[in-house]
């Protein structure tokens, strides 16, 4: 009986709701389709923690090379006192934290692919609905023709990105991110909270993201020190 009713649920459930529909909702809540193309450079500040050690971040983030392997970008990690600890550009060979990095990088962008995955050539499908940080979430899986896959995780009452997995087979890297804390930023909700979970074949870390400070600009003006 038990299991009769779990397979009735998930039939209601796909019958209730389409990878299409989720999109839509998703794209309507974040702002609009348009709206994330329309930013040129994105400047946040807040706390990392890293590899045990808790840091200020200031990023600079240009949305004119949006690859979660190449981007332009600087990021500046000082202490309490404003001290400089590290300074490096887009280009730096830090890899757990670009990897970090591609991640906020891509959010919202992260969800891109998804919304025009049938003339890309990749295949999305609907899965049952999980729990995740307490909130109800519909889940759907992007595969791509180059093999890798993406999962992602719509809040059911907010229809935003609240969780999302990249499986990397070309790099052989899975990037784990949690999505919370969305704020209104020129009409363009954005996740201030972000916790990531990187894996490859060379090292494993987590990285945990606090933004109290997010600016969307028309240009893009490097200001750090060197």
């Amino acid at each position: 009986m038990g299991l009769f009713v779990l397979l009735l649920v998930a039939v209601q459930f796909a019958r209730g709701k389409t990878v299409d529909e989720i999109i839509e909702k998703h794209i309507q809540a974040r702002g609009g389709f348009d709206k994330p193309d329309e930013i040129k450079a994105i400047y946040m500040e807040g706390i990392i923690t890293m590899m045990g050690n808790t840091n200020f971040v200031k990023i600079y983030q240009v949305q004119n090379d949006l690859s979660p392997v190449g981007f332009n970008m600087q990021w500046q990690l000082t202490d309490e006192k404003n001290t400089l600890i590290e300074l490096a550009p887009s280009t730096s060979n830090v890899e757990l934290f670009n990897a970090a990095v591609a991640g906020i990088q891509t959010e919202p962008f992260i969800t891109k692919p998804l919304l025009n995955y049938v003339g890309n050539g990749s295949q999305a499908v609907l899965a049952l609905k999980e729990v995740v940080n307490g909130n109800d979430c519909y889940r759907i899986k992007l595969s791509t023709k180059t093999g890798s896959e993406i999962n992602y995780w719509f809040n059911a009452s907010s229809s935003l990105l609240s969780q999302s997995l990249v499986n990397d087979v070309q790099q052989n890297k899975t990037i784990r991110s949690l999505y919370s804390n969305h704020k209104s930023i020129d009409g363009l909700f954005l996740a201030h909270s972000i916790e990531m979970e990187i894996n490859n074949a060379n090292e494993n870390g987590s990285i945990k993201i606090f933004f109290n400070k997010i600016e969307i600009t028309k240009s893009f003006e490097l200001k750090f020190s060197t």
